[in-house]
């Protein structure tokens, strides 16, 4: 399905009709924010070179923790996260 956007220090993308991920921008590392690369549909750290899968699981340090995952919840036309 394919679709992201973000809204303050959360990234949100679209995966089905109705389902959505939504991922902190904010780098495990040492608290930068994040970038999503959607060519190679990764998280880059700019300040030190950490890298994130699109579900925030580290594939680079020096992070170590990933990406926090927030509960994406669609109800009629209404996207809420928590």
């Amino acid at each position: 399905m394919g679709g992201f956007a973000y809204n303050g220090n959360v990234f949100i993308m679209r995966t089905s009709d109705t389902n959505y991920i939504a991922i902190s921008r904010i780098c495990t590392h040492q608290g930068c924010t994040v970038a999503y690369n959607s060519s190679t549909k990764q998280f880059v750290c700019p300040c030190h070179g950490a890298r994130y899968n699109a579900s925030g699981a580290v594939l680079q340090g020096p992070a170590q923790r990933p990406l926090t995952i927030y509960t994406a919840t669609v109800l009629g036309t209404t996207l809420t996260i928590s």
